[in-house]
């Protein structure tokens, strides 16, 4: 049994964090052991409260930062949530300049810590915001002690003395290599300075999106983003590019078999991770890689708050009777036809105005990842995509945050069945339900398609049935266009 830690407040409670083995999505590098480090075990939920904390405690010392002054920095989210947490605390005042888009968790959490908000242009991103954040300082530099996490010190120095050690103390001579992504790029620098600093050669390999428009949020593309004056091109062994959809797949993957519910970012250094190791597995049948999962993936957490805005607004069509033009059923046909030549089910959502509740007028294809995640992992994928279907979570999620944004909804999930009638399966039920067998986890209704020989037979609608606990067949119309 492991003794509880007796601490005097919270922040003695940053660091520390475990380190865990990734035993399923490493498979292909059988003979090297990948380690994640769960930063978002910290107790502001992410990596960040490193160098948050390092930043406070050296303003403080230095007689820069007190009650008298408002900490405002430029933030994406995770350092916005650390510093709200220190600020309250510790007893002083926060700002915080991000974008305006955001994850609306993320806002929640600085707020109930008592933050401040200033919203940047969603345009711009990070960049954005440490252009708007400096203009507020020029023009009254006498009441903030500006955090600038980008080029102050003691962010990478958090992870020199601290990160840096903490995974030496657990691995020392065995770990081969070191990879995570580039933000402000804090994690990287200090960490390696220290790993650098070992007798034994540590490879350290830093993690960028592989465009400059991307989804990795937080990451950096360096070639196209105000460059972090922390930041040191020399001390990295190796740029690894990473794709927005390989970060997401691999978040997804590591969520279903490993158990650890993760960002995208953290994705993405898992799949870098997880390539140094084939890497190393190939060449040298050996070694040892370790990686940082840097927070738990939010933006799931923000949707389901989404969901329930829309819940309050009206959500009619979960019970059935939604109006689906000819044009947007043939484009469902279309796709059923077309992935039964692929030997896959068909997926996708229908969405509509939501001041029209009943009303769809757009159907959107989305991926199947059942066939690619079989063919990566058989055994911890063994069905194929044409015994069921698999969407990236995250990009569905996306979705219908979009779509509410615009005042519309998505209000019809639809998949296709291949020679086996339109029903809803255990199968599907437990995808709609994240696999539990409660509720669904969104507002919506459920349109069946049966595929039969290459040819459309049959379409039926399901929707979530509270009283009888299960998912029951509902009516639907089909309108001219």
């Amino acid at each position: 049994m492991r003794r509880a830690r007796l601490l005097s407040g919270v922040a003695d409670a940053v660091g520390g964090t475990p380190l865990i083995r990734l035993n399923h999505v490493a498979k292909s590098a059988p003979s090297v052991e990948v380690y994640v480090k769960l930063e978002y075990m910290n107790p502001g939920g992410s990596v960040k409260d490193r160098p948050a904390l390092q930043i406070v405690k050296d303003a403080i010392a230095a007689g820069r930062l007190g009650s008298d002054k408002i900490l405002i920095d430029a933030t994406s989210g995770n350092t916005g949530v650390a510093y709200s947490m220190v600020g309250a605390a510790l007893g002083f005042r926060v700002q915080l300049v991000m974008p305006s888009n955001v994850s609306k968790a993320r806002k929640d959490i600085t707020q109930a810590y008592g933050a401040e908000l200033i919203h940047s242009s969603p345009m711009e991103g990070s960049d954005g915001a440490i252009r708007l954040v400096r203009e507020i300082v020029a023009k009254d530099p006498e009441r903030y002690f500006y955090a600038d996490q980008y080029a102050n010190p003691s962010n990478p120095l958090a992870h020199y003395h601290c990160t840096g050690p903490e995974i030496l103390d657990a691995l020392g001579d065995r770990i081969s290599c070191f990879v995570t992504g580039l933000g402000t790029t804090g994690t990287m620098m200090g960490t390696t300075r220290r790993l650098h600093e070992h007798p034994r050669k540590i490879h350290c390999v830093a993690v960028e999106p592989a465009e400059a428009l991307h989804g990795l949020e937080g990451m950096k593309h360096m070639a196209s983003s105000l460059v972090p004056e922390i930041y040191d091109p020399s001390l990295p062994d190796e740029i690894l590019p990473v794709t927005t959809e390989d970060g997401w797949d691999m978040a997804d993957r590591v969520a279903e078999l490993e158990g650890l519910f993760v960002g995208h970012s953290s994705g993405a250094n898992i799949f870098g991770a997880v390539k140094l190791a084939e890497r190393l597995h190939a060449r040298q049948a050996g070694g040892c890689v370790v990686t940082i999962a840097c927070d738990p993936r939010r933006s799931l957490l923000c949707s389901a708050e989404v969901g329930k805005e829309i819940r309050l607004v009206s959500t009619p069509w979960i019970h059935g009777g939604v109006r689906i033009p000819k044009r947007v059923l043939a484009e469902v046909e279309r796709a059923g036809r077309a992935a039964y030549g692929r030997n896959e089910e068909a997926c996708g959502y229908l969405e509509g105005p939501l001041q029209d509740g009943l009303a769809v007028d757009r159907a959107v294809e989305l991926e199947n990842l059942a066939n690619k995640y079989h063919a990566v992992d058989p055994e911890g994928h063994p069905r194929t995509g044409r015994e069921y279907f698999k969407i990236n979570a995250l990009k569905f999620e996306k979705a219908i945050a979009q779509a509410h944004a615009q005042e519309r909804a998505v209000k019809v999930f639809f998949h296709s069945h291949l020679d086996c009638g339109a029903y809803f399966s255990a199968e599907d039920a437990a995808s709609m339900t994240m696999g539990g067998d409660g509720a669904p986890s969104h507002a919506l209704a459920y349109l069946v398609t049966a595929v039969d020989l290459g040819e459309v037979t049959g379409h039926r609608l399901f929707v979530w049935d509270e009283r009888k606990k299960s998912f029951v067949e509902a009516p639907f119309g089909v309108e001219e266009d």
